[in-house]
């Protein structure tokens, strides 16, 4: 059952890269559902665009462990892959991840105050 929603996020996420590259697709719209807390919203927002710059493979991988909290195994068995193959993808996602946040003040800020290591 989760290798199907994998298979459909990936679809989607690259319908969304390819609409947004030839102009088809309007800036989408963060779900964030109540906004009572601005510096949270803008996070969040934040958030959204450095796993968007990431490549699909690593992001799935990332999502899943980091903040679905599935284990090695769940996570390599929704990707397809070998336990040793999703640690070398997380790995290098980590790192992409870290580079994007500290790049980012704005996402770095939300990270360290929540407790995040970017």
């Amino acid at each position: 059952m989760i290798g199907v929603a994998i298979h459909l996020a990936k679809n989607e996420i690259r319908r969304r890269a390819i609409r947004k590259f030839v102009g088809l697709d309007d800036v989408v719209e963060v779900p964030v559902v109540a906004p009572h807390d601005a510096a949270m919203v803008q996070g969040a927002r934040h958030l959204y665009e450095a796993l968007d710059r990431m490549e699909i493979t690593a992001r799935m991988a990332f999502v899943l462990r980091f903040v679905h909290g599935c284990d090695l195994a769940e996570t390599a068995a929704a990707c397809g892959c070998s336990v040793a193959t999703i640690k070398r993808k997380l790995g290098r996602a980590e790192s992409r991840f870290a580079a994007l946040a500290q790049a980012d003040p704005v996402l770095r800020d939300f990270l360290n105050q929540r407790g995040g290591e970017p």
